[in-house]
């Protein structure tokens, strides 16, 4: 092909993409620009691009970013909870690095292909809007995801129970009845060694039906006093990641670092915000005074006691499954250098 029709096809993919509409039309067909007297057709562009791997990835991420944009447009909280998150790793460089703080985040912020700590806050702004895209996806496609990730996973089965009365004290009939239907699936579970969470637990009623229907896990304490009673009633307190990278709750409820500061939080989950995860263990060993390999098993081992897999997940030992994550911590923010699945290795990041 010509140097000119490749400029040409190139610009023409550029406006395509950038989503310039054309006025002009040959045969019915829209053109995006003439090259020595020759139209480029949208329709020829659109089949170039979406014959190349490249071409495709182009297409694709276009039609996702205008879908999220479109659907889920930035909002306060995002900002505010990327602003937020961007506070703490801030004060936690400070915390580390004293005068050398600012330089130490340069570096690793360049490691990690930003520009400057505005543009990473732009990406997890960014990283919001895709988590809300996936949740209403999942949300409404729940059937189609759980059967598609099943067949190509076989995960084990998890079920998502809501109770949900106007006064608890006090139930109406078809309320009974469902909590009633409820109870007998808990049974069920209990009878199968199933573990159990309540989503949300604020109150001590909850606690009560909790150990009343075998629940375990303590999913998100909202308060300082309810983990309390529930770590010493024996309940495994879980808590989230972005909670304790923002030193806070989005929700104003009670910060995970101080439950964890007080040995009242057990376990850490992503949440909304997965690459919370993995910096959050480093947070905890910093400002915890927790070391850092006790610090980990809130993401591991813990997890897996309160799951009963203990025996083939959660930490390194003879006869365990090597699911292992090689992560470097060396003066930047953490990130994964290797991934290990069943002892091999299926991932290898170098960062140059």
């Amino acid at each position: 092909m010509k140097g000119k029709q490749l400029c040409g096809i190139a610009l023409a993919s550029v406006l395509i993409l950038s989503g310039c509409s054309s006025t002009v039309q040959e045969n019915g067909k829209d053109v995006l620009a003439s090259i020595d007297g020759k139209n480029v057709l949208a329709d020829d562009v659109y089949t170039s691009l979406s014959s190349s791997k490249s071409g495709q990835t182009a297409l694709f991420n276009y039609v996702l970013e205008k879908l999220v944009n479109e659907k889920f447009p930035i909002n306060d909280d995002m900002k505010e909870n990327a602003s937020q998150i961007v506070e703490n790793i801030e004060a936690n460089y400070k915390s580390q690095y004293g005068d050398e703080a600012q330089t130490q985040l340069e570096s690793a912020l360049a490691s990690g292909g930003y520009k400057d700590i505005e543009a990473y806050e732009e990406s997890l702004i960014q990283s919001l809007q895709y988590s809300e895209f996936v949740k209403k996806y999942v949300k409404d496609n729940f059937d189609k995801v759980y059967d598609d990730y099943y067949k190509q996973e076989s995960p084990r089965i998890m079920s998502i129970i809501k109770v949900a009365m106007n006064d608890v004290e006090n139930p109406t009939n078809e309320e009974k009845e469902k909590l009633k239907e409820i109870q007998n699936l808990l049974k069920t579970a209990q009878k199968n060694n199933i573990p159990i969470a309540f989503h949300d637990v604020e109150h001590e009623t909850q606690l009560k039906f909790m150990k009343e229907n075998g629940i375990s896990i303590c999913e998100f304490p909202l308060n300082f006093d309810i983990a309390k009673k529930a770590h010493e009633q024996g309940f495994y307190n879980l808590v989230g990641a972005p909670n304790i990278m923002k030193n806070g709750s989005h929700n104003k409820n009670v910060s995970a670092l101080d439950l964890i500061k007080a040995g009242y939080a057990h376990i850490i989950c992503s949440d909304y915000y997965t690459p919370a995860l993995l910096q959050s263990i480093f947070i905890i060993a910093q400002n915890a005074n927790i070391p850092l390999y006790e610090a980990v098993k809130f993401s591991t081992l813990n997890p897996a006691i309160a799951l009963g897999i203990q025996g083939e997940y959660g930490s390194i030992a003879t006869g365990k499954r090597a699911d292992i994550i090689i992560v470097s911590n060396d003066e930047t923010i953490p990130r994964v250098c290797k991934v290990m699945v069943n002892g091999k290795v299926k991932i290898e990041l170098n960062y140059g």
